[in-house]
């Protein structure tokens, strides 16, 4: 299930999705402006976005757009949810979806302890352990600007990609990482 770039740039279909996640972007409090980056850049290399979906941190709602989306397109990319809180979902409501386990990554967990260690915390927070949770199988994007990692998977021929939902970070992800 491991994804090169490779693999990424003999997709067969130029079709792309974005899902967005978060409850503040269905109230009005935030503005989606990340499917607006997300599609300019897909742009670029020669995606067309053809579906936005954007749903609250409701974990039936996260996996009907994410089967929404892979139904039809080969290359989705999600934004939202990755984070430490309660109703960040997202990791483990897609990871049900695509009949994966959600594993302790020791790798990451040691990078998101160093990360807390380096801005002078003597202990990481126990909910950041969840950031270091990842679906069985994917491939793990570092973040340099955040604690929660993007993450890709491979499914069917469908590669579905997570990315945190905070602008900064899934932006140098994006440009970094998946473009």
């Amino acid at each position: 299930n491991d994804v090169s770039a490779e693999t990424l740039n003999t997709t067969t279909s130029n079709n792309a999705a974005i899902i967005s996640i978060g409850n503040e972007l269905l109230s009005g409090k935030t503005v989606n402006t990340n499917a607006a980056y997300i599609a300019k850049e897909l742009t670029t290399i020669g995606l067309r976005t053809v579906r936005t979906l954007t749903v609250g941190d409701k974990a039936d709602d996260i996996q009907w757009a994410a089967k929404e989306a892979c139904r039809e397109t080969q290359t989705v990319i999600c934004t939202g949810g990755l984070g430490p809180t309660q109703d960040d979902i997202s990791k483990k409501a897609l990871a049900e979806c695509f009949g994966r386990r959600i594993i302790i990554d020791e790798k990451q967990l040691a990078i998101v302890k160093n990360k807390f260690k380096a801005l002078g915390y003597r202990k990481m927070p126990k909910s950041n352990v969840t950031q270091a949770e990842v679906p069985e199988g994917a491939v793990i994007l570092p973040n340099p600007r955040g604690t929660a990692p993007g993450l890709i998977l491979n499914d069917h021929n469908v590669i579905f990609i997570m990315l945190p939902g905070v602008p900064v970070e899934m932006k140098g992800l994006m440009s970094e990482q998946v473009i």
